[in-house]
């Protein structure tokens, strides 16, 4: 044997691999918070899939097509649905999907728990990819291989959103708002999708009317229209009213409600219409004082509250302001009128006051 006869090694693509370029070798354990230290260490070999947006229905099937693989072998995947720290609870990992020879894509479809849980701002999810020559070696999301990758990546869970919008007579009248006057408002609901409600992942519609009910009395006829079934509900002692039920991509439900205004209250009529999220959080009335519009969502039509996310949507008129001037006169006992004993009281006061 001459040394003529050997040959330098060098590094080639894994034959069996995710995404189209090749693992590298990594020093040490590549942990990070975001799941992305392998994506900085030598080659960024992470790219099955990238930069991705997940939008679910609870309750449904979800599948993510394209992932982007070399076989032949198996692949599955992993979803941290209820984002609590692991890949073992019902429904997070995904059919295993054949991977055919040479540079291919496979569908992986999952079926979504009840419990998926939102993602809002910073507060990501993560997934998992995995590619095996044997399908018997992907049962679980750990774990070695005789050959394959392994993949971890950030994600965003969307779940459904209704674009709201709220309207109110209140305006209409003359530009007087008084006591005894009844005020009539309507809250409509669109789905934009691209995510249907479903009846076993309902679209929720919540009206908060406690901003409302110390200046009117709520007259207990809600009524729900265009495509929404069922009646309202209405919880005296929150003082929300509301709805829940399944609805279609491009499909609105309103309710249409009215409360007679009364006086002793602060003047100020403002109630807050809102579909509480899943997320983790209790679900309390948010502000809606300030809104954007949730970009993730088709056409721009979500708006959100600034802080809690909460698609939202807020009312608010008050009672007439008006100016009450009294004119004296005092006798100075002779049946004159001295200038100087004439006078002008004038007082700042609105209708609630009466």
């Amino acid at each position: 044997m001459s040394a003529g006869s050997f040959a330098l090694a060098t590094n080639v693509p894994a034959p069996l691999r995710l995404g189209t370029v090749g693992p590298d070798s990594d020093g040490g354990t590549p942990v990070s918070a975001g799941a992305d230290l392998d994506d900085t260490s030598n080659v960024d070999d992470e790219d099955g899939f990238n930069n991705e947006m997940f939008y679910v229905t609870p309750g449904n099937s979800f599948t993510r097509p394209g992932v982007v693989c070399t076989g032949p072998g198996s692949v599955a995947g992993w979803v941290d649905w209820n984002r609590d720290g692991d890949f073992a609870d019902t429904g997070e990992r995904s059919a295993v999907a054949a991977c055919a020879s040479g540079s291919s894509t496979v569908d992986l479809t999952w079926s979504v728990p009840a419990g998926a849980v939102e993602s809002v701002d910073s507060r990501f999810t993560f997934a998992r990819l995995r590619i095996a020559a044997d399908a018997g070696e992907l049962n679980d999301p750990t774990g070695m291989t005789s050959f394959g990758e392994t993949e971890d990546h950030a994600v965003q869970v969307k779940l459904q959103a209704l674009a709201i919008s709220k309207t109110s007579d209140a305006a209409s009248h003359g530009g007087v708002v008084v006591p005894g006057q009844t005020v009539t408002y309507t809250v409509t609901g669109t789905n934009p999708g691209p995510a249907l409600f479903t009846a076993g992942s309902p679209a929720t519609l919540v009206d908060d009317l406690s901003g409302v009910l110390d200046d009117a009395t709520y007259n207990n006829d809600a009524v729900v229209g265009g495509s929404g079934t069922g009646a309202p509900t209405w919880d005296a002692g929150t003082q929300r009213l509301g709805w829940s039920g399944a609805l279609g991509v491009g499909q609105s439900v309103s309710l249409t409600y009215s409360v007679t205004l009364k006086a002793g209250g602060d003047g100020t009529i403002r109630n807050v219409a809102f579909q509480p999220i899943s997320d983790g959080r209790a679900v309390a009335t948010p502000t809606c004082s300030s809104t954007v519009v949730d970009p993730l969502y088709a056409g721009g039509t979500v708006l959100v509250d600034s802080t809690t996310r909460y698609p939202c949507a807020a009312a608010q008129s008050g009672f007439t302001s008006y100016k009450v001037s009294f004119f004296y006169q005092l006798d100075d006992g002779t049946g004159g009128y001295p200038a100087t004993a004439n006078g002008q009281v004038t007082r700042q006061a609105t209708l609630a006051d009466q």
